[in-house]
């Protein structure tokens, strides 16, 4: 079982102990950021999801101002163009589904790889995003 401790969120719903680093342009985008809309920095990456859930595309969001003043994380249902909240399905839940704890488990991964690139800092494995 999960259960998520205590935390404080932002403005956005996020976990307050999160912060988000704007490295050198080409440090960025060789970490697959793109910056299309002028002002921002675009991350996304799909989670990986077993073939027995065909149909069904979870993305994990990384939107950050190039100031680095604001940022938010979105965990997405791509089909249902609606945030995919598997920390909800997941918390204090003696047998959690299986959907929600592999989206749990490649959005643990995906924030560890932003974490050693610099980008990511002050989450540790297992706290609410």
């Amino acid at each position: 079982m999960i259960k998520f401790p205590p935390y404080e969120t932002d403005k956005n719903g996020l976990n307050k102990k999160i912060q988000c680093h704007v490295l050198p342009d080409e440090l960025m985008r060789k970490y697959h950021f793109t910056d299309l809309s002028g002002s921002r920095w675009y991350y996304t990456k799909n989670i990986r999801l077993p073939l027995r859930h065909y149909g069904t595309c979870i993305s994990f969001n990384l939107l950050i101002d190039k100031d680095g003043s604001a940022w938010r994380i979105d965990v997405l249902d791509e089909y249902f163009l609606q945030p995919y909240d598997y920390q909800s399905m997941i918390d204090g839940v003696e047998e959690p589904n299986e959907m929600p704890m592999i989206v749990f488990k490649g959005v643990e991964k995906i924030m560890a790889d932003l974490a050693s690139k610099g980008i990511i800092s002050g989450h540790e494995y297992g706290e609410y995003i």
